[in-house]
């Protein structure tokens, strides 16, 4: 326990009061008051200032202490303990969370925070900015990249617009990355196919394949040259297990 009172450091007259542990409290002859850490650093004594006592409560000022004593121990500089981090060093889900409540609204700012939440900051939140490339953001997207083709797109964008928001250089790399992801991600199914193949999969996990045209006409596609050519035919890799490409090779014939 520390030999001061939240009633003394209200009623202490001009000076400098020690509470222990490094904390001092210094009243001015104006009655000012603020919070000091008197430490050593690099062999020298300090004196840091903790802030304003009538803001910074006595509890409050002993941890900070406590906070300045740990970032010397740990080899840090204690100056710059309550600095904001400069831009590169945020966090992507801090930088995420700020960019869609600053630049979007409404229905548009739910779902754009909602999408972050579930398909990016899992993999990306607890990555510092500058600390994202095309390969961290590549192993976010790939387990949507093909079975949900357009939400992938959409998480993707909002990933980059974020990293535009954050980075001075974000305008000149979105290119890139985009590029980048694609790359290492592939091309994605067609929509008309992709959706087709699934109804054939789910044609097949029910072993009803008599009429596999009829089903997929309002598609206006070819079910056989969509399993075999299409780019829908990765869907059946992504989603199947051994006996369901199995049926889909069968019905290619």
């Amino acid at each position: 326990m520390g030999k001061l009172t939240a009633v003394a450091v209200k009623s202490l007259g001009p000076g400098r009061h020690h509470d222990g542990n490094c904390l001092l409290l210094e009243v001015r002859p104006t009655g000012s008051r603020s919070w000091l850490a008197r430490v050593r650093h690099n062999g020298k004594r300090r004196d840091i200032g903790l802030g304003s006592a009538s803001v910074i409560t006595l509890a409050r000022a002993r941890e900070r202490c406590r906070e300045v004593r740990l970032a010397i121990a740990e080899g840090r500089d204690p100056l710059t303990i309550w600095q904001p981090a400069p831009p590169m060093a945020r966090f992507f889900n801090e930088v995420g969370k700020e960019f869609v409540e600053q630049t979007l609204k409404g229905k548009t700012q739910q779902q754009a925070l909602s999408r972050l939440e579930r398909y990016a900051f899992p993999q990306l939140g607890k990555l510092q900015i500058q600390s994202i490339d095309a390969v961290v953001i590549s192993d976010a997207l790939r387990p949507i990249w093909r079975s949900k083709p357009e939400t992938a797109l959409r998480t993707r964008d909002l990933i980059l617009r974020t990293l535009r928001y954050a980075r001075p250089d974000g305008a000149l790399l979105m290119t890139t990355l985009a590029r980048a992801i694609s790359d290492r991600l592939g091309p994605q199914p067609d929509n008309k196919n992709f959706e087709a193949t699934r109804r054939v999969i789910a044609l097949l996990l029910d072993d009803t394949r008599n009429d596999l045209t009829a089903i997929l006409t309002p598609f206006a596609v070819d079910p056989f040259s969509t399993l075999a050519f299409g780019e829908g035919f990765g869907a059946v890799d992504d989603l199947g297990s051994g006996p369901i490409k199995s049926l889909a090779l069968e019905a290619i014939g």
